[in-house]
């Protein structure tokens, strides 16, 4: 089977009918490797009577849930009970265009093979204030009214999410195109184009239900946020959940209006005045919202990382007293510092903490540290041989953090080995060290998983097999939480930073990954500059505790004083220092 028509359908006979009406004459026995597959969200008894007949009669197929599980559930049994190369989801209220089908075949087959997905145009129709609130017509939406998807990458992603379950549903299409699109490509194809029909407004219903609506999407968009912190701007105007909250709270109702022609207002007044009014009340409910969004923004932050995490091997590590200790390792959040951040740009997450609770309950009686150089930029050749001279002199282990695009490059081996020789191990600090996504300084943020491979696979190839690095430092630190468990594939070691920990709970480390590798990250205050790490007031009594500490400083910091106050660090530490090749086989 090439191709899976799915189309979810709840208590709207007459769009469902337009809908097959237009699509079924097109089920020509030239595309008998086509089918469709209508899923009934429990609709009304008369409802879903009509519907099955109506599929019996046109010969689409016909599945009804005992249980309305809403939208992203109804899409999830039509990917189950499909066979299709690829499905296409389409909505119940959309018509096809005469040609959709064929359009369809002939764009799919033309499709390169980092392509995943393609999204058609939604055209809408009508001439209602509520009508053209659904259309894409230039790309970049990802409408589930009209979106294609290759099933198998559809099945291993997980499907769409469940948790987005309202009447009201927002979002849950753009969170499946934000895991997909780690997978692959979804390019806009304008010549597949459906029609949206008309939206029927039921005035009083709407208007009542405006307070549950708003509800609804806050609670949506909110769950998107936390769960895709690191792609949440690629999707939205604003760059967090906080920044839409703030557009809603302060401008809903006006810009409710504004993306209305000025003449569709004066021409529909009653609509225009229930417009205004629910507009009004969705927005004053938003403001209510407030301190629940607060407390589900707390509970959010704890779902995702951790289901990533090994937690007996975690807890085996840090010989915790039972698997449930592991939240002891979680960095507390400090919701004034983040807001103050750009500001102020005072650290907002510190390690100590997590240590001090680890140290109460942890039978470890031992500290082992693990010492972290970054950016050793190998064109800068006197720097590196400089650190190389000072650490071989301390005799201590370290892991060197190096361009990818560096340790590939001629003539650079002679470093390389010089860094190996003196004790360090080589850890690849991303590709280019360039590259800023959305509000992140970052070089692999949106990269998807295909081009992250391609690089690596480069790396490894240039060493043949023999030392490949184990360890990876992202470029500044950002890194999300799907790229952190794909590069453990390659990597026994990812080692983040405090950027890193909005996308990942707030999880210090180390903790163990699925398979065997561990999340290792570097945190405030032992991470920046030496002369700064030796002044932290706490070094002396963290020395005392149990436990497992990163601590990071950067090359060219240390290279001001000719590497004087890494040195005196060092001289600090160096009872405490870890070889990072403990980590690699616990």
């Amino acid at each position: 089977m090439f191709l899976s028509i799915v189309i979810p359908t709840y208590n709207r006979y007459a769009c469902l009918k337009e809908c097959l009406g237009a699509l079924m004459p097109q089920i020509t026995p030239q595309a008998s490797d086509t089918e469709i597959r209508v899923i009934d969200d429990n609709s009304r008894p008369d409802d879903a009577g009509r519907n099955a007949a109506l599929c019996q009669g046109m010969g689409a197929g016909y599945v009804f849930l005992e249980t309305n599980r809403g939208a992203a559930a109804a899409r999830n049994a039509g990917i189950a009970e499909s066979g299709g190369e690829w499905v296409a989801f389409l909505d119940d209220d959309v018509r096809v265009g005469a040609d959709w089908l064929a359009s369809c075949r002939k764009a799919l087959h033309a499709l390169p093979t980092n392509v995943i997905g393609v999204e058609g145009k939604v055209i809408a129709s009508g001439n209602g204030l509520w009508d053209r609130e659904v259309e894409n017509v230039n790309g970049g939406l990802y409408l589930s009214c009209h979106l294609i998807l290759k099933r198998d990458l559809v099945r291993s992603i997980g499907g769409f999410d469940e948790n987005f379950k309202s009447r009201y549903p927002s979002a849950e299409d753009h969170e499946l195109a934000a895991r997909a699109l780690l997978r692959g490509d979804i390019v806009f194809e304008p010549g597949l184009c459906v029609y949206h029909l008309p939206r029927a407004i039921n005035f009083s219903a709407y208007f009542r239900d405006s307070s549950y609506r708003m509800r609804s999407q806050l609670f949506g968009e909110l769950y998107f946020f936390s769960k895709h912190r690191d792609r949440y701007h690629a999707f939205r105007h604003a760059g967090t959940f906080w920044g839409t909250y703030a557009n809603i709270v302060i401008k809903h109702a006006w810009s409710a209006l504004r993306r209305r022609r000025p003449l569709m207002l004066v021409s529909h007044p009653i609509q225009l005045v229930l417009l205004v009014l629910s507009s009004a009340l969705e927005q004053l409910t938003a403001l209510i919202l407030f301190p629940l969004c607060i407390a589900l923004f707390k509970s959010n932050s704890h779902m995702f990382f951790e289901k990533c995490i090994d937690i007996n091997r975690t807890s085996g590590l840090w010989k915790l007293p039972n698997t449930e200790s592991l939240s002891k390792l979680r960095l507390p959040v400090h919701y004034l510092k983040s807001v103050l951040f750009p500001l102020t740009h005072r650290p907002v997450y510190s390690i100590i903490p997590v240590l001090q609770r680890i140290n109460g309950i942890s039978s470890d009686t031992k500290l082992r540290m693990f010492l972290r150089i970054d950016d050793v930029f190998l064109d800068r050749t006197k720097e590196v041989e400089a650190l190389c001279n000072t650490l071989a002199k301390k005799n201590v282990p370290f892991c060197a953090a190096v361009i990818g695009r560096d340790l590939i490059a001629p003539g650079n081996g002679g470093l390389i080995e010089q860094i190996r020789e003196c004790g360090g191990e080589i850890a690849v600090h991303g590709f280019f060290h360039q590259g800023r996504f959305g509000p992140f300084d970052s070089e692999l943020l949106q990269m998807n998983f295909s081009k992250i491979e391609a690089m690596v696979r480069v790396v490894n190839e240039h060493f043949a097999g023999r030392d490949n690095p184990k360890i990876f430092i992202p470029p500044f630190n950002a890194l999300g939480r799907e790229q952190i468990v794909y590069l453990s594939r390659y990597f026994k070691i990812i080692c983040g930073g405090p950027e890193t920990a909005r996308f990942t709970d707030c999880f210090a480390g180390p903790v163990a990954l699925a398979n065997s590798s561990w999340y290792f990250p570097v945190f405030h205050p032992y991470y920046g500059a030496a002369k700064n790490i030796l002044k932290s007031k706490s070094l002396g009594e963290v020395l005392k505790v149990n436990g497992f500490l990163c601590v990071g400083a950067h090359m060219s910091v240390e290279a001001r004083d000719g590497f004087k106050a890494l040195a005196g660090l060092v001289d600090r530490i160096s009872e405490k220092l870890t070889s990072w090749k403990y980590l690699y086989d616990v």
